[in-house]
């Protein structure tokens, strides 16, 4: 009986810790930082642009509440580097203000596909993370990104017409 009441009183301790967390402590990393981010009652609320001239700026260390677009309506900078599904999915450009060379981590609160784009070129992802209990964030992808005056995040294959994004720098510090 002893036993039982211990295992209980274990199992316990470790679901308050997961309720604690969010269910985000599956990611790769320490997503501190893009949990305060996300836990901010709202982020600048931006529409994504249609196209590159008409993309708003997101910036490091800040939450963006993006509304995109439906997919057939956006010209992407370049094509996704991903097969996409072609019917009833958003999308959407947002220039990229990056301070500094380095690793930065993209983050969303939901599902969609994700380039950044310099010039004409898709820039490769170093690494990817995502926790399917934990919604805010959902999914972060690492680019290993040089400063640009021209640098794309561009956003498709989202199932949902309004994401939540944000970018910090990258350390390689685990969980």
């Amino acid at each position: 009986m002893r036993r039982l009441l211990a295992l209980i009183g274990c199992l316990a301790v470790f679901d308050v810790a997961a309720q604690a967390s969010g269910g985000c402590n599956d990611f790769r990393w320490d997503v501190t930082a893009e949990r305060a981010l996300f836990a901010t009652a709202s982020g600048a609320q931006v529409q994504a642009g249609k196209v590159a001239s008409s993309a708003p700026d997101l910036l490091v260390g800040e939450l963006f509440e993006v509304t995109l677009h439906p997919q057939e309506s956006v010209q992407l900078a370049v094509p996704p580097s991903k097969a996409m599904l072609p019917d009833g999915v958003y999308a959407g450009l947002l220039r990229l203000r990056i301070p500094a060379a380095g690793s930065y981590r993209i983050a969303l609160d939901n599902g969609a596909w994700i380039d950044v784009v310099n010039g004409d070129r898709s820039i490769n992802s170093s690494e990817f993370s995502g926790a399917a209990t934990c919604t805010r964030p959902a999914k972060i992808v690492v680019f290993d990104l040089a400063v640009s005056d021209v640098l794309w995040l561009q956003i498709s294959a989202a199932t949902s017409e309004r994401v939540s994004v944000t970018v910090v720098p990258h350390s390689n510090d685990a969980n």
